[in-house]
């Protein structure tokens, strides 16, 4: 995939019709917009393909969507690595979403100093809150 970011983000995704829209849409609203996306679809048998469609249909620019038969996430990581050619690679899973200003903000660390890595942690979300 040629990359048409600085930031390549991968999101592997199986059976994920019920989650992927909001991980997308979290990073639609990104306050940096210097990024793609790319979805590797794991051999899903639900209709994430279709949802995925739409949203590659709607954002050519900035989501493309590859598939293949179900081989694991850690597999499918790999794989999609070898895919994009942003200068950073940033791993978002399918059931999560991130602040508006996620990707501004691992851009500002790693710029920062010389770092090879940026690595963040997270927050889990319950009815609380």
């Amino acid at each position: 995939m040629e990359s048409r970011g600085k930031v390549s983000v991968i999101i592997p995704v199986y059976n994920g019709e019920k989650t992927i829209s909001k991980v997308l849409d979290s990073l639609i609203s990104q306050t940096y917009k210097n990024w793609d996306v790319l979805v590797v679809n794991d051999g899903s048998t639900d209709k994430t393909l279709e949802v995925l469609a739409e949203y590659e249909r709607k954002l050519p620019d900035k989501i493309t969507v590859s598939s293949h038969d179900n081989i694991g996430q850690a597999a499918t990581r790999n794989k999609a690595i070898l895919d994009v050619s942003g200068e950073y690679i940033m791993f978002v899973d399918a059931d999560d979403y991130v602040d508006p200003d996620y990707i501004e903000c691992y851009v500002a660390a790693i710029e920062s100093g010389d770092y090879d890595c940026v690595v963040g942690g997270f927050r889990r979300e319950n009815s609380h809150g």
